[in-house]
């Protein structure tokens, strides 16, 4: 049989698409038992791809993507992938700016007329670089009750504009989901076309992309996976109800992992953009003082040891993920999950990401130190963030870091969050233990410590910080009181904050249990408090003295009604 010049051609064209690669067998298998370790049979699960020159080398999921009916996850199955939808959403501006519709240095009001932005002038650069200092809504104690109900447009541009900005615009940088709202507000202005009308026509339609799409709740999406939260070491629960118009341009991308891969191929290309503006969504946007925030257009960037790694995670009720592409290498690592309750899927596509890439991450060893050299270290550290997230989201309050010294141990717990020891890694470098994120102190001419730097390896986030000491005393230790067993049985029940979003109370004993947090401890008869982590529960009683709701306390406050 002859073949003619066309059909030879075409077989070329399919060949070349053959990755002459081989994954190392040691690989591949620390790929899987990682996964395993995280994502077993009959729970929620995962898939994961990892891609050479644009060809898969691994791609396998994990676990199942309906519990209820035991039905197990597919590489080709639907995943929300929550504030990964910030980069698609950064290049439908970049399309537009390329177009001269908009300019990144345009004020937003030009396009939302109504937006109150405090007098300031906030542009869209500031929108995609989260250097806007708007207050971020989901960050906020009371999103949970917004999100259940479906806002119309009035709602999302007004939903924040009575309070003042967290800071000038340029000035620092604080994750903001709202942003990217507004961004994708923009978006439908300047197109006359809704958000998930554009995505569709200028990005998935063009790349093939056909199982992405703009989630909805009033269509079902063809593999889309259920997404779980934990009720329990074993057990899991379906996600709380959220409508998806809130997560406009921030987080309402839905896809799976080949048109993940298909996306990121088209970016070594010019077919969504050229290569110039590309480069600057990848580019670390530079503050007014000159720090750098280790983030672009929808992307966060970092450099570790000689390698750049352009990455964003993503979380959503239900759903984790991460994408991680590094351009020296031609690599792309992504991963999803549909258990919204373990960060496990977003450290494991870091990890393997690392190991493929021949830069494994490397655990330091560890130093004894006594009690009083520890005792150097102890003291009140102002806080104002979380990584990129702004406390001042969560309170208006001043946050602090306590750092105290326990038996032999260095402890630290920021207010509303849980204990960490803190291991030495060499001079003033510790470690917080069963992460890679490090604490650097440093010292004043006196050698007194005067602060703490607190930053992830390998991925930064946020231009450097520093997190002053204070004078203030550290606080005393909480001490318990019994009270009676027929008190503590008076608390059990359901509490529920919104939608289906719920919390158990049990009692065994004299011991009271919280299903989040674990076991609560009396100050008072409805005052508690836990002893791992900086959280307060207050029970509330009607004139009657039955039990009615509860007020759980960390950073702020949510309040819950007993409903059995």
């Amino acid at each position: 049989m002859k073949w003619g010049p066309a059909v030879l051609a075409a077989l070329l064209v399919i060949l070349s698409g053959c990755s002459s690669e081989k994954l190392d067998p040691a690989i591949a298998s620390y790929i899987d038992s990682l996964m395993n370790v995280s994502f077993k049979p009959g729970q929620p699960g995962a898939v994961i791809l990892v891609a050479r020159d644009g060809i898969p080398i691994f791609r396998k999921a994990y676990g199942r993507a309906n519990v209820e009916l035991g039905v197990p996850n597919t590489p080709e199955n639907v995943f929300a992938i929550g504030s990964m939808t910030k980069q698609f959403t950064a290049v439908c501006i970049l399309q537009l700016v390329r177009k001269g519709k908009v300019s990144l240095q345009d004020d937003i009001r030009k396009y939302l007329p109504h937006y109150n932005t405090q007098g300031r002038v906030i542009t869209i650069e500031h929108l995609l670089t989260h250097a806007n200092g708007i207050p971020n809504i989901t960050d906020g104690p009371d999103f949970g009750q917004r999100e259940v109900v479906e806002p119309s447009l009035d709602e999302l541009l007004g939903c924040v504009t009575s309070d003042s900005l967290l800071f000038e615009p340029g000035s620092d940088c604080g994750y903001n989901d709202y942003g990217y709202t507004l961004a994708g507000l923009i978006i439908e202005q300047v197109s006359g076309l809704s958000y998930g009308e554009y995505v569709q026509k200028n990005i998935f339609e063009p790349l093939g992309m056909k199982s992405s799409t703009s989630a909805t709740r009033e269509r079902s999406i063809p593999l889309f996976v259920s997404g779980y939260s934990s009720a329990g070491d074993t057990v899991f629960r379906p996600a709380e109800y959220f409508s998806w118009r809130w997560d406009l341009g921030m987080g309402d991308i839905v896809t799976c992992v080949d048109d993940m891969l298909k996306w990121d191929e088209a970016l070594y290309t010019d077919k969504l953009l050229s290569q110039d503006l590309l480069k600057k969504a990848w580019s670390s946007y530079v503050l007014t003082d000159g720090r750098k925030t280790n983030y672009g257009y929808g992307w966060a960037v970092s450099q570790y040891q000689d390698v750049q790694m352009i990455w964003h995670t993503g979380g959503i009720q239900g759903f984790r993920s991460t994408s991680i592409r590094i351009p020296s290498q031609h690599l792309f690592v992504i991963a999803m999950s549909n258990n919204g309750s373990t960060n496990a899927v977003i450290s494991c596509a870091r990890d393997i990401a690392l190991r493929v890439t021949g830069k494994p991450l490397v655990t330091p060893s560890f130093q004894h130190l006594t009690p009083e050299q520890l005792n150097d270290y102890s003291g009140v550290y102002e806080t104002r963030f979380s990584g990129l997230h702004m406390l001042a989201n969560q309170t208006r309050n001043k946050v602090y870091r306590y750092v105290t010294v326990q038996d032999t141990l260095l402890v630290a717990q920021r207010t509303g969050a849980g204990r960490i020891t803190l291991l030495n890694v060499g001079g003033d470098l510790f470690m917080f233990e069963g992460s890679k994120t490090y604490a650097r102190f440093h010292r004043g001419n006196n050698l007194k410590i005067m602060s703490m730097e607190v930053y992830a390896d390998p991925w930064l986030w946020g231009p450097t910080r520093f997190e002053t000491r204070t004078e203030l005393p550290l606080p005393k230790v909480k001490v318990p009181v019994v009270l009676d067993e027929k008190i503590l049985k008076a608390y059990i029940g359901k509490y529920t904050f919104s939608g289906d979003d719920f919390v158990k109370i049990r009692v065994d004993s004299l011991r009271i249990y919280m299903d989040t947090i674990g076991e609560i401890f009396p100050e008072s008869e409805t005052h508690f408090f836990s002893r791992t982590l900086d959280e307060t529960i207050e029970f509330i009683k009607n004139s009657k003295g039955s039990v009615t709701g509860l007020i759980w306390t960390q950073l702020g406050s949510a309040h819950a009604k007993k409903i059995d």
